[in-house]
Formats: C-alpha cells, structure tokens, sequence
C-alpha cells in the first residue's frame, strides 16, 4: 500500500516565455483521494448486504461528486494543454518568420551574383586581350 507521505505532490512547471511558467500537472488528491476508495468501498459494500435504495442513492451522488471532481481536474489539465500547444505554435511559426527574415536579408540574389561574375569575366578577358596587344613579344623576347 502507497504512504501518503511517498506521494509526490510537487508543482510540475513547464517555462514558456521569459519569466511566464505553467502549472502542467494536478496534485493527485485533486483527482484519487482517500474519501473516494472508500466511498466506492462503502458502496459495494452497500450492494453486497442489499441497503435500501435511498442508502444506495446516496452512495451514488457521493461517487458522483468524485467524477465532477475528476472531470474538473480533466478540465483543467486539457485547458492547460492548449494553452501550452498554442504557444508552442507561435514560436514555431516565429522561427519560421525569423528564418525567412534573415533568409531575405542575408542570401545571396542567385541572379545577380551571376550577372556580375558574367560581366566581370567579360571586364578581365577585354584586359587581357589589351594588354596582349599592347605587349607584342618581339624576336629578341624568343630569343632571351
């Protein structure tokens, strides 16, 4: 048997912005205490011996009162859990915006490099070809 004392009901937080955290879990005497084991206990018992109905009514609103409990509990996680998957979306698409900003800022326009290497080679080899004709080897420059 589980020791109260053995149950962990520390605070679970999940940090989703600078300084913003998000309780992420329930403590568990939320959803499973002692009062429902042994109302459900109490409750079966109640069937097995053969109470009279409004005993056994009774028994069944208490449980009741424990789903509302759990459900609430549910609830509450479920609402948490969205709000968790919202944020983790905005930061993803976030990144993507970022991404795309430096993208546009920091990528070469393949296009443009391409023009300017063309036309800087256009620039080199019309260098090259004055200054061949410009410097013409004589027979003396063979014959060094």
């Amino acid at each position: 048997m589980v020791n109260a004392a053995d149950i962990n009901t520390q605070e679970v937080n999940i940090e989703v912005s600078s300084g913003t955290k998000i309780r992420v879990n329930v403590k568990p005497d939320d959803v499973f205490n002692e009062e429902l084991f042994t109302d459900i206990t109490n409750f079966s018992k109640a069937l097995r011996e053969g109470t009279d109905d409004e005993a056994i009514g009774q028994y069944i609103e208490e449980i009741d009162q424990h789903i509302n409990h759990n459900v609430n509990a549910r609830a509450d996680i479920g609402a948490r859990q969205n709000r968790i998957d919202l944020i983790e979306n905005r930061v993803q698409e976030q990144a993507v915006i970022a991404k795309d900003m430096m993208s546009k800022n920091e990528d070469a326009d393949m296009e443009k490099v391409i023009m300017n290497l063309t036309s800087q080679e256009a620039v080199h080899r019309a260098a090259l070809s004055a200054g061949a004709r410009v410097i013409q080897p004589t027979l003396m420059d063979f014959l060094r």
